[in-house]
């Protein structure tokens, strides 16, 4: 009898174990899709602290490091990544952690599989563009661009966004320009294609308030043209800028 009741302690014991494990995911998840990023970062960090040999803390390591690089803490987010990949070697978070160690944050890797812009004046009612994209993976990002004045549809591009070590490089109807290098360095000269780069902690546009972005200066003849891009999003707004004055042209209205 003694024994029996011994069994049923144990099984009870792990039932728990689990359940507390269960509960800490739960919990980090529910806060992470809340957009609670620093709260849900504490029950991550707790559960790899608690629980160092199960399974499950492959998939915490990965949030962890998604969470710490959407933060631009990019130096511990790489380190986490590389954790990942040395204690979980056959991951098929593998792919994904190698492309984040190098660019972080991600600017160009999309969540989202369609983006809306609209111009800054109407929103959208005057001119729009539509991307859509129809393949990603962590090489290259395959799109459809639909660019539209009112309801007429005026052009309609193949797109694709590569990466290449460092650079990001967008391929539009064939033709290839460089839009990003990923160094520590805030001026970048390549490829005849002249770039600056700028952070921006808070960014308002229509579809809402992104954090953390950068603004990539590109000169266009005697105007320069900043793209501006948000973490996990892509691009979000594109300004003018001549003689010292700088004018919204088009900007994220929504996306899905």
């Amino acid at each position: 009898m003694i024994k029996v009741y011994g069994k049923i302690a144990i099984i009870l014991i792990l039932i728990n174990f689990i359940s507390c494990k269960k509960d800490l995911l739960r919990q980090a998840d529910k806060l992470y899709e809340e957009k609670r990023l620093f709260e849900a970062l504490k029950y991550y960090e707790k559960f790899c602290e608690i629980y160092k040999k199960t399974p499950q803390r492959e998939y915490a390591l990965y949030r962890i490091g998604l969470i710490l690089a959407e933060i631009g803490e990019c130096k511990k987010s790489s380190k986490t990544f590389e954790d990942l990949i040395k204690n979980f070697p056959l991951s098929h978070y593998r792919k994904e952690a190698e492309f984040r160690m190098i660019r972080c944050p991600n600017y160009f890797y999309s969540s989202y599989k369609k983006l809306y812009y609209g111009d800054s004046q109407s929103y959208g009612k005057n001119a729009r563009e539509e991307i859509i994209y129809t393949h990603k993976n962590f090489k290259k990002i395959g799109f459809i661009s639909r660019i539209y004045s009112g309801h007429k549809l005026l052009a309609k591009n193949n797109g694709e966004i590569i990466f290449n070590n460092t650079d990001v490089i967008e391929k539009i109807n064939g033709r290839k320009k460089l839009i990003f290098t990923y160094t520590p360095y805030s001026n970048n000269e390549k490829n005849n294609i002249k770039f600056k780069m700028e952070d921006v902690k808070e960014l308002e546009v229509k579809a809402g308030k992104f954090y953390n972005c950068i603004k990539v200066i590109t000169n266009e003849g005697e105007i320069k043209i900043a793209n501006y891009y948000a973490p996990e999003t892509g691009r979000i707004l594109t300004s003018a800028i001549s003689q010292g004055t700088e004018k919204r042209i088009m900007e994220l209205i929504k996306y899905e």
